[in-house]
């Protein structure tokens, strides 16, 4: 839904795109992704050089159409779920840069670290998270960049046109580094710290429960008292186990009238 609604949110602030809007450079991104035609790229480009609108070169006017191209690019909802997929499916936690060299769990780090996505396990990229936290290490997350770029270039370059193709490569490559994978990846990261935390704090609740449930002292059958006045005294009696055996409320200081 996020991907779906992402082309229509208002607050959406992207000064490239904004900018190459209102220097008039959208018919020339529509005709670099219509990819039809005949004429070099910095011939068709001079139509919209425009000194009042600050496109002053060939360069500033190509410039400003890469910008909305990619900008379209990265809010296709079909690319940014594939592309949220596949790094899901084959990204990797890279190797980890060491910061403090004199720590030692940088090599246990490297070790674990080196991960496919789909397959880490929570408990380890919760400690990834508490190592960067504390400078130990830097971690980010690797995709498969050539899948991606594969996927792009077939979606978007339909046509074999040497006048286009080069700079739909080049919007390609600017829209995924700049827009899509930073977002894609904090998605990722935190999906990732999510599960983590609800994962460890089912184990920290099954650990503590059979804390609670271990016998108060071994071998002996004990008495628990809780004293109250309003309530009552609450009292328990546990075998050697730690079976509870019988509990009962008790009113030692109750009045007499």
């Amino acid at each position: 839904m996020e991907d779906l609604y992402r082309p229509y949110k208002q607050e959406k602030n992207v000064p490239e795109l904004m900018i190459a809007k209102e220097k008039g450079l959208e018919p020339l991104a529509n005709l670099i992704l219509l990819q039809m035609t005949k004429e070099p790229l910095e011939k068709e480009a001079e139509a919209f050089i425009n000194e009042e609108k600050d496109v002053k070169t060939v360069e500033d006017a190509l410039k400003g159409a890469n910008d909305i191209i990619a900008e379209r690019i990265a809010d296709d909802a079909e690319y940014r779920t594939w592309i949220r997929k596949a790094t899901w499916d084959h990204g990797k936690n890279s190797h980890p840069q060491r910061r403090n060299q004199k720590n030692l769990l940088y090599l246990r780090c490297i070790m674990i670290l080196k991960n496919r996505l789909k397959r880490l396990q929570d408990t380890v990229f919760l400690r990834s998270i508490a190592e960067k936290k504390e400078g130990i290490l830097q971690v980010k997350i690797e995709p498969d960049m050539q899948k991606i770029a594969s996927y792009l270039a077939r979606k978007i370059i339909t046509r074999k046109n040497p006048n286009t193709t080069k700079a739909l490569f080049a919007a390609i490559e600017d829209s995924y580094k700049r827009l899509i994978a930073p977002s894609i990846e904090r998605d990722i990261r935190n999906e990732l710290t999510e599960n983590a935390s609800t994962e460890a704090i089912k184990v920290f609740g099954k650990n503590l429960a059979q804390l609670l449930m271990q016998p108060p002292i071994a071998g002996q059958v004990v008495l628990g008292w809780d004293p109250a006045f309003r309530t009552g005294c609450k009292l328990a009696v546990v075998d050697a186990t730690g079976k509870v055996l019988d509990t009962v409320v008790i009113y030692p200081t109750a009045t007499t009238e």
